[in-house]
């Protein structure tokens, strides 16, 4: 019997059945880390302004209340006085109120951006844009803090969206942001 060597040509059961587990657990794991991937990036998409229409106007109402020194607001309007003034050649520091507002057409609500500067003579003194269309309200999370020595104000952004039942406008929402006014001294 010395003689007689013996080769294997093929698995045993047991040894399919543990590939087969090991194998079926290593699918499982990398399917729950996709999945929990494509939640993480869906979530941050949608905390992310999806335009750059957005995107422009969040960067410039971060800009403006920076600089404001008091601000009033409502449902329909958002209104900044301070130092913050556009012009021709970037940011200009002098007397300005800049107010937010809704402006109702015949067919549309618009987000109107108005910019007057104090000391400016009329009319150059003032500018009028026209920000996006469909707008419907402002909604204010927060109260301005001036707890710690940074302000904040919570604001989110409303535009309207066709129902696709009744064709009626619905507010939706369209982006939120927190402003943050840095380096604010109490």
């Amino acid at each position: 019997m010395s003689g007689i060597q013996q080769t294997r040509r093929a698995f045993t059961v047991i040894e399919l059945l543990a590939v087969l587990t090991l194998s079926s657990m290593l699918v499982a794991i990398l399917l729950s880390v996709t999945v929990n991937i494509t939640n993480v990036t869906q979530a941050y998409r949608q905390s992310m302004p999806f335009d750059s229409a957005a995107f422009a106007l969040k960067r410039q109402l971060q800009a403006e209340f920076a600089a404001s020194r008091d601000i009033s607001a409502s449902k329909y309007y958002l209104q900044f006085d301070g130092y913050y003034r556009s012009t021709e050649n970037g940011i200009g520091h002098s007397p300005t109120t800049i107010r937010y507002e809704v402006f109702q057409t015949s067919q549309q609500r618009w987000l109107v951006r108005r910019e007057i500067d104090l000391l400016g003579q009329a009319p150059q003194n003032e500018s009028v844009q026209f920000v996006c269309q469909n707008f419907s309200h402002f909604e204010f999370l927060s109260e301005i803090s001036d707890s710690v020595a940074r302000p904040q104000l919570k604001i989110v952004l409303h535009k309207s969206t066709r129902d696709s039942t009744e064709q009626k406008l619905r507010p939706k929402t369209w982006f939120s942001t927190v402003l943050i006014r840095h380096g604010a001294k109490q």
